[in-house]
Formats: structure tokens, sequence, C-alpha cells
């Protein structure tokens, strides 16, 4: 069955979009890839490990537009900074480019296309 790209229900695209990630993550092979949720409902889409080392934290959304996603994916990555010790956070959305400061951590959004490339 084929399915066009403007026809799939937003779990579906959302749920492809973290597929690709993964697959690119997991190419790499030298990563250790884990998911990250809490007692409280926050999730993390992929925790990174490098040997003993946790080195990313990536959220992947279609577009933090919506004030409430947007709040949701940096309160989640802020929580598992926090956990994990990291100072920096990713999230990978279709085309959103930006940096954002709070506290002593950084959150970057960048488009899932130039993060493919840069990886």
């Amino acid at each position: 069955m084929l399915f066009f790209i403007g026809t799939l229900s937003k779990d579906i695209k959302s749920a492809r979009l973290e597929y690709l990630i993964f697959c690119q993550l997991h190419r790499q092979r030298k990563n250790e890839i884990y998911y990250w949720a809490n007692p409280n409902g926050l999730e993390v889409d992929f925790v990174v490990k490098r040997g003993t080392e946790i080195t990313d934290l990536i959220q992947v959304c279609e577009s933090l537009s919506d004030t409430r996603t947007k709040q949701r994916e940096i309160r989640a990555l802020l929580k598992a900074m926090d956990e994990f010790g990291l100072n920096s956070g990713t999230i990978l959305t279709y085309d959103e480019y930006s940096t954002e400061k709070i506290d002593d951590k950084l959150i970057i959004i960048k488009p899932i296309w130039l993060w493919l490339l840069e990886s």
C-alpha cells in the first residue's frame, strides 16, 4: 500500500520522522540509542550513549509553532538534561532553526534536513 505524506495522519507523520532519526543514529553504529521517560510523564525521544557517556538528547516534532508543544518538548529536555548532567539538548523539526538559553542550558532547534547533513 502506498501513502502520500499529505494524506497521513499527524501521528503517522511524527512516527516516520522519529524513525528517520532513529535510522540515522543507528547507521552511525557508534551509538547506543535509548528512550527516556520519567514518572511525571515527561519523555525524550532519543538518548544517545557513546561508551559509558550520555552524549545527546534529541526530541523530534513536526513544528514548535504551537506554544503547548514547544513548552512540553523543552520541559522534557530540561528535565533530562538535569538527570544526565548535560548542558544542551536538541529539538528537530521540519524547518525551524533557533536556540533557546534557559538558565545555564542550551536548547538547539534545527531542521531535520540540516541535522541529517551534519551527522
